[in-house]
């Protein structure tokens, strides 16, 4: 439904909204000063929740159209190309920053992670 109604810039428009809206939302509830802890907690499982399920969606619609964005009378073999890339591209995104998360975990912000303020 999505690859066949949403063009491309309201993919777009739908993607800086998305951020526009979780960032701060999980950013703010990072402080639990703002309101109770408990609900701090519940307001930051469920809006990465939110997050990573649009962005789930986002990125699949995109898998969907990029084949299409090409050129009239491209190969196939070219389309397939072109979606490996992409798988290529997600992986190396994924796995880049879940090993930069774990460096920043275990050298600058060793100190800072597992302290809640406010928790009793």
């Amino acid at each position: 439904w999505a690859a066949q109604t949403l063009s491309p810039m309201m993919q777009l428009g739908i993607a800086v909204l998305r951020a526009a809206v979780f960032v701060p939302l999980i950013l703010s509830s990072s402080a639990p000063q703002l309101y109770p802890a408990e609900i701090a907690r519940w307001v930051t499982w469920l809006s990465v929740f939110a997050l990573g399920l649009s962005n789930g969606w986002l990125s699949t619609v995109c898998f969907m159209r990029a084949p299409k964005a090409l050129p009239p009378g491209t190969s196939n073999a070219v389309a397939e190309q072109a979606s490996s890339v992409l798988v290529v591209g997600l992986f190396l995104g994924v796995s880049g920053g879940c090993l930069v998360s774990y460096e920043l975990g275990q050298t600058a912000l060793h100190d800072y992670l597992g302290v809640c303020y406010g928790a009793a």
